[in-house]
């Protein structure tokens, strides 16, 4: 019997000290490897003009998803550039020489241009219509000295319940101010604006129809139309 616990103490000690002398073993080839790492990232950090403050230094567990949540986020925005520009592609442009703007519609829609003979401030309006029933695009060319928003008030507030909704935008990297109608008496009928000044030239570029002020605003033709609008530089 004495024989035999001797055995089983001897066991249990050999056991413990084995186990003991990997778990040892393990826990400092791992603080190595990483003490290796981190002065490799270091080294390339100073390689590159970097610093190597505590910031820089490697976490016990990587979970900041920042940097690739960075990356998403500008991969999103090229996307959205690129549907942009493919949505627009075969897109027809028109060109006025006379108030020098320009824009593209839709290669399937009709276009009708009409000079103003009735009213004093605007000097001519496009009737765009195509692929959405029951909506209507226009762009109104007028002759102004008064501000953006000045002009909004003095003009539009005549039309329908009046203008409302009133921001400064920046649109294909111009200035604009965007707003909305609501049809008088109803709650889903409007017209949705964007307006751009260049000098005494406004041209209020427009989605109007029988839809929500959400759905007309966030229209993809609307934003196509707009996206694609420009001055003439000459």
């Amino acid at each position: 019997m004495k024989t035999f616990l001797n055995s089983l103490i001897s066991i249990i000690i050999t056991a413990s000290l084995v186990g003991g002398g990997a778990y040892y073993y393990l826990k400092t080839k791992t603080d190595q490897d990483r003490n290796n790492l981190q002065n490799q990232i270091s080294d390339l950090i100073k390689k590159f003009g970097g610093n190597t403050n505590s910031e820089s230094q490697l976490p016990d567990e990587i979970s900041d998803n920042s940097n690739s949540k960075a990356l998403d986020t500008n991969s999103n925005t090229n996307n959205a550039n690129t549907n942009s520009d493919s949505q627009t592609a075969k897109w027809k442009t028109y060109n006025n020489k006379t108030y020098k703007i320009s824009f593209k519609y839709p290669e399937t829609w009709t276009l009708a241009e009409k000079e103003e003979s009735t009213d004093s401030s605007r000097l001519a309006i496009i009737t765009m219509s195509g692929s959405i029933t029951g909506r209507t695009y226009y762009a109104e060319i007028f002759n102004s000295t008064a501000t953006a928003k000045d002009f909004i008030n003095s003009y539009y507030s005549k039309i329908e319940a009046g203008p409302t909704s009133i921001t400064s935008a920046t649109v294909a990297g111009q200035s604009a101010t965007k707003f909305f109608i609501q049809k008088t008496g109803s709650s889903t009928a409007g017209t949705a604006y964007v307006l751009f000044k260049n000098g005494s030239t406004i041209v209020g570029i427009s989605s109007s129809g029988t839809a929500t002020e959400q759905l007309l605003t966030s229209d993809i033709n609307l934003s196509g139309i707009t996206k694609t609008f420009a001055f003439d530089k000459n």
